[in-house]
């Protein structure tokens, strides 16, 4: 992952909700399962191991952020542990073939949380962080990021 997508997930993180997070989350998992595939048809397989073992991590996010008492987790468990799986045998095999599955997963479970939280007000979890705006200022092709929100005390408090 480059490291312009992190710091947008970073800076995308520090402004979500609960909900916002998870879709977050099917976000970098999709990004990780992309850059193993063009690190695969690129030949490099250490960064193709490396991107599994990424993708992999988040799905135990997924995983482990699963509120058990509620009906579709069962369900979500089931798939996550099958989505691990498949990229084990990616890893095992040297196949970028396995990707297809956790790839078309992932994008349906991402869409279907995307629906959901649109219709969700959420407050953002890190209700201290800096608020950022970027648009196009001072300059004619490029994107200028200001800090508004000068809070020497910011992110969770203790």
């Amino acid at each position: 992952m480059t490291k312009e997508k992190k710091k947008e997930f970073t800076l995308r993180i520090s402004q979500a909700g609960e909900g916002g997070l998870t879709v977050i989350l099917y976000e970098i998992t999709l990004e990780y399962l992309k850059d193993a595939r063009e690190s695969f048809q690129k030949g490099d397989l250490d960064s193709f191991t490396e991107d599994i073992h990424h993708a992999q991590d988040c799905i135990r996010l997924q995983q482990s952020s699963l509120q058990m008492g509620y009906e579709p987790a069962s369900t979500l468990l089931s798939l996550y542990v099958y989505l691990h799986a498949e990229l084990s045998k990616a890893l095992i095999e040297m196949d970028a073939s396995h990707l297809d599955i956790c790839e078309k997963v992932e994008t349906d479970l991402w869409k279907a949380y995307t629906v959901t939280m649109s219709k969700r007000d959420e407050v953002p979890l890190m209700a201290n962080s800096q608020k950022i705006y970027a648009g196009l200022t001072y300059g004619r092709n490029s994107m200028v990021e200001n800090n508004m929100d000068l809070v020497q005390t910011r992110g969770y408090f203790a």
